[in-house]
């Protein structure tokens, strides 16, 4: 579950970081309210799963 948050709050800061640069006006705003629940979701996954250091 953790794991699918943290890879999916990844998926989503990428979605927003094009939309933020790439947009203009309120799509620009939006992107950047993306990119805030992004790192807010991989944040939460990657509090609680932690990818193995020994791959």
């Amino acid at each position: 579950m953790y794991k699918l948050l943290a890879l999916g709050g990844i998926v989503v800061l990428s979605v927003g970081s094009f939309m933020s640069c790439l947009g203009a006006g309120a799509l620009a705003t939006a992107g950047d309210a993306v990119l805030l629940l992004g790192c807010g979701i991989s944040t939460w996954g990657f509090c609680y799963w932690q990818p193995d250091s020994q791959a």
